[in-house]
């Protein structure tokens, strides 16, 4: 699987550098990450959750 990197941003939600998911949970620095959250719900207002290969 490819690493994937994340943004780190201030206060203020400007982008101050970029490290990659497992250093950024690894030192801590989780507090000020951009990340992006989709939840799917079908009509019957099911969860729809993508299965891990």
């Amino acid at each position: 699987m490819a690493e994937e990197f994340l943004d780190l941003v201030d206060e203020n939600d400007n982008v101050i550098g970029v490290d990659s998911r497992a250093n950024i949970y690894r030192e801590g620095k989780g507090n000020n990450i951009r990340v992006i959250n989709i939840l799917l719900f079908n009509s019957k207002e099911n969860y729809l959750c993508q299965k891990g290969r």
